[in-house]
C-alpha cells in the first residue's frame, strides 16, 4: 500500500495547476518573456497528464478527484485564454466566432448534465484528451514563440469535436457516471446497468450476473467480447474473481 505522501501526489499535481493560473496573470503584468509563459503552460500540461496516471497507479482515482481535475483545467486554461487575449488580441479576433461556439457548447452540456443527472460530470473522453494536448501545444507555441498557424485552428476544431462528443455522451447515458472514454457508435457500444442497493441484478451479455453500483458493460469491441468482464472506471473487472485488466481486444 503506497504511503500517505505518495497517495497525495495526484491531488497535489492538480492543485499545482490552480496555483499556476495567478502566475500567468503575474507574467502578463510583468511583461515577462515568452519563454516564461511557455514554461508555465508546459508544467501545467505535465501535471495534468501525470495526476491521472499516478492516481490510477496508487489506487486513489475517484470521481471527486476527476471533478477537481476538470475544475483545475477550467481555471488554468480560462486564465491562459485571458492571457492570449491580452497579449495577442489579433489572434483572438480571428478565432472569436468558433471559439465562442466551443464555449457555448460547453455551457449547454453542463446545463444539460445538471438537468438530467442533477450534478456535473467529468467524462475525460479521448477527444477531450487530444484537445487538451493540442491546446497546450498551441499555447506554448503562441505564447512562447509567436507561432499561430496551423496549431490554433486545429485546436479550435478539436475543441468543437470534443464538446459535441461530450454532449452526445450525456444524451446517451441513462445514469450519471464518469470516465467514459468515448461515445457509443459503430463498433463501440456501452450500456449502463443500475444495480446494487435495490437488490436488483444486471447481467452481462453471456448471462453472468453483475452486482455492485453502476456497471458499464462492454458489449462489442474490435475483437472478441472479453468474457465475464464489466467496466469499472477505466479498467475491465471480472465480477467473479475481482481481478482487473485492460481489454486485450480494444485496449480500453
Amino acid at each position: 500500500m503506497p504511503g500517505k505522501v505518495v497517495r497525495s501526489i495526484p491531488v497535489g499535481l492538480t492543485a499545482l495547476r490552480l496555483l499556476l493560473a495567478p502566475v500567468l496573470v503575474w507574467l502578463v503584468y510583468a511583461n515577462a518573456p515568452g519563454i516564461a509563459f511557455a514554461l508555465v503552460i508546459a508544467v501545467a500540461f505535465v501535471s495534468d497528464y501525470f495526476d491521472g496516471v499516478i492516481a490510477r497507479r496508487v489506487g486513489v482515482a475517484s470521481a471527486e478527484l476527476r471533478h477537481f481535475d476538470s475544475r483545475a483545467d477550467l481555471v488554468f486554461y480560462a486564465t491562459a485564454s485571458w492571457a492570449v487575449w491580452r497579449l495577442h488580441p489579433d489572434v483572438v479576433r480571428k478565432i472569436a466566432v468558433p471559439a465562442l461556439i466551443v464555449v457555448g457548447l460547453d455551457v449547454i452540456r453542463h446545463v444539460f448534465d445538471f438537468v438530467k443527472f442533477g450534478k456535473d460530470v467529468a467524462y475525460h473522453a479521448w477527444s477531450s484528451k487530444v484537445w487538451g494536448l493540442s491546446l497546450a501545444l498551441a499555447l506554448v507555441l503562441l505564447m512562447g514563440f509567436g507561432v499561430v498557424q496551423p496549431f490554433v485552428a486545429i485546436t479550435v476544431i478539436l475543441g468543437l469535436i470534443a464538446q459535441v462528443e461530450g454532449l452526445m455522451i450525456s444524451v446517451v447515458l441513462p445514469e450519471w457516471t464518469h470516465d467514459v472514454m468515448r461515445s457509443g457508435s459503430g463498433k463501440t457500444v456501452w450500456e449502463a446497468h443500475l444495480t446494487g442497493s435495490s437488490g436488483r441484478v444486471s447481467y452481462l451479455p453471456n448471462g453472468e450476473p453483475v452486482s455492485g453500483s453502476i456497471a458499464f458493460v462492454h458489449r462489442v469491441c474490435e475483437g472478441p467480447l472479453p468474457p465475464s468482464f464489466a467496466l469499472r472506471t477505466d479498467r475491465l473487472q471480472s465480477p467473479a474473481s475481482g481481478s482487473s485488466r485492460f481489454c486485450r481486444s480494444c485496449r480500453i
